[in-house]
């Protein structure tokens, strides 16, 4: 995984717990449907993203002067 791909996955692992909280939040009072399913996708979608990054930093890392945040 490069540089550019790994930081872009990161931010969507930021970024899709955000969406979905946001999401949840605003979903009965606008009447907006599934804010259970949505919530959720975007719960698993976090997950599995962190494993995938969790999996690869420790390959991505290795051999950079860059030390991952925890």
């Amino acid at each position: 995984m490069n540089q550019k791909l790994f930081n872009v996955l990161r931010w969507f692992q930021i970024v899709l717990p955000l969406l979905g909280t946001f999401y949840f939040s605003i979903a009965d009072a606008w009447g907006l449907p599934y804010a259970g399913p949505v919530t959720a996708t975007c719960a698993a979608a976090t997950a599995f993203l962190g494993g995938i990054l969790k999996a690869d930093s420790k390959k991505f890392f290795k051999n950079k002067e860059i030390v991952p945040v925890e």
